[in-house]
């Protein structure tokens, strides 16, 4: 019952991290350092209304607020490569997050499987659904850059639960420090980004940072029910809810045989979450 439950919860937190970016799609020239400030506001009062709500009580620590800082370091990293690469090379920092998530969880952090060849199976299935999901899109200026700073950004995601988990502290004690990690970070390079702000980027950038908070309360409640071997892979689920809001609310695509492409991509990226879930 618990790995269900963690299970659904991971996948509850991959529709919210698919659905916080939809509030700036439609904004031009959004500064990502002003972005990073506001999204940090609405982490810390999501984090209070969830701590007030579960009566977790108002907790801070280290190892939250490193996590909250690598996840900002993170963000940049991925945000940055929009500069060399297109959306079609994005499943490369997907697929990094799966794969450290699920062997740090496995083999530094010695969680256990029922069956960890069924893990394995599952795991290389919705690796592979990956590349078949990408809308196709026109990389620029340097290729090797973008990939760098995506495998960097999904380096720091994939480890950065590590920290908490290692130290043996209760896993739901973070959400306050964490988002506290987001704010800090984020003001800081808020006050060494001086710039004009727009009110519309204020809104949009509070409400996607709400949006993100309420997904990463959702993962990190799972993480402390499945570990991050299993939490890691299955919030990936993340990239199937982005090619939705593509296809069914933005129209990004309209040829029948990508969308066909994509649709066998999603049908494999799901029976391998299935597998992985089992696998618990």
């Amino acid at each position: 019952m618990v790995e269900l439950l963690g299970a659904l919860l991971s996948v509850l937190a991959a529709c919210f991290f698919g659905t916080y970016l939809v509030p700036l799609k439609t904004m031009k020239n959004v500064d990502h350092y002003h972005y990073q400030f506001f999204v940090g506001i609405s982490a810390m009062i999501i984090s209070i209304l969830t701590v007030v709500f579960l009566g977790i009580g108002f907790q801070i620590n280290a190892p939250g607020i490193i996590t909250g800082i690598m996840w900002t370091i993170g963000n940049l990293l991925a945000a940055s490569s929009f500069k060399y690469v297109g959306l079609s090379k994005f499943p490369i920092l997907n697929g990094t997050i799966v794969l450290v998530s699920f062997f740090f969880g496995l083999l530094i952090l010695q969680e256990p499987f029922q069956s960890t060849l069924l893990a394995l199976v599952g795991l290389s299935i919705l690796l592979l659904g990956f590349p078949l999901v990408a809308v196709r899109g026109n990389s620029t200026k340097d290729l090797k850059k973008g990939i760098i700073l995506l495998v960097s950004g999904g380096l720091i995601w994939g480890m950065m639960f590590t920290i908490p988990l290692l130290s043996k502290i209760e896993v739901n004690s973070i959400i306050l420090s964490m988002s506290l990690g987001v704010f800090l970070s984020g003001l800081f390079l808020f006050a060494i980004r001086r710039r004009k702000i727009e009110i519309k980027t204020v809104y949009n950038s509070l409400l996607s940072g709400a949006i993100w908070a309420v997904g990463n309360v959702f993962n990190i409640i799972a993480l402390g029910l499945i570990g991050l071997a299993l939490t890691g892979p299955l919030t990936q689920l993340v990239i199937l809810v982005n090619i939705a809001w593509g296809l069914l609310y933005f129209k990004e695509v309209k040829e029948k045989s990508v969308i066909r492409k994509i649709v066998v991509g999603a049908v494999m990226i799901l029976i391998g979450a299935v597998a992985l879930a089992f696998s618990k």
